[in-house]
Formats: C-alpha cells, structure tokens, sequence
C-alpha cells in the first residue's frame, strides 16, 4: 500500500525520547507522505528528550515506568483501568515472575 501523496495520522500509546517518531515521520515523508500528523496518549517528560511534541497529545507524564491501560511490564499490569508507574523494586518483582525464578507474588513495598 502506498502512502504516496496521502496524509498520514499516526497513532502510538507513549513517546519517550521523540527519537523513533523524528525517524517514523521522516521516512514516511520520503515515502511521499502529502503531511504526517502524531497523536499520542502519553509524552514523557524526560532530560533524553529531543524536544519533540506530537501534534495531539493525550497527557504529559513524569519520567517514570509507565504501566496500566493496555501499557505493560512482563505482560502485566496492562489490565489495569487507570496509568500509574511502578517503581524500580516492583520492576525486578515481576521481571522474577516472569523469568520463573518466584513461583508466587509476593508483596512489593515502595
């Protein structure tokens, strides 16, 4: 499919860095894109950032891991119906459970 001569939304969950999308809206305007547009939910405030901003943005978030809404971490947390950030205990908690190295959940503390 040909995007040539077309206008292009694009549409992703959260940027981080605005590294890939700088590179995605470039290579779509040298496929002949007439315009790209980004809409994204989540921008993450973070000191790696280029300085890009998508053209719709949902809502700015501190530079933090970000989970919840269909957003996972070793497939969890994604059920979840409201975004939250986990902290860096949790992180290798679940990064266990999934590596089979816990056979159970045990309770994570901040």
């Amino acid at each position: 499919m040909s995007i040539k001569g077309k206008n292009v939304l694009v549409v992703d969950d959260l940027v981080d860095t605005g590294n890939s999308m700088l590179k995605l809206t470039e290579y779509l305007h040298v496929l002949g894109a007439l315009s790209v547009h980004v809409t994204c939910l989540l921008l993450k405030r973070t000191q790696l950032s280029r300085g890009y901003r998508p053209d719709f943005l949902g809502f700015e978030v501190p530079d933090r891991f970000i989970v919840g809404y269909a957003i996972d971490y070793n497939e969890c947390f994604r059920d979840l119906l409201h975004i939250c950030s986990i902290n860096e205990k949790a992180k290798k908690v679940f990064s266990m459970r999934n590596q089979g190295e816990l056979g159970y959940l045990p309770p994570v503390d901040s």
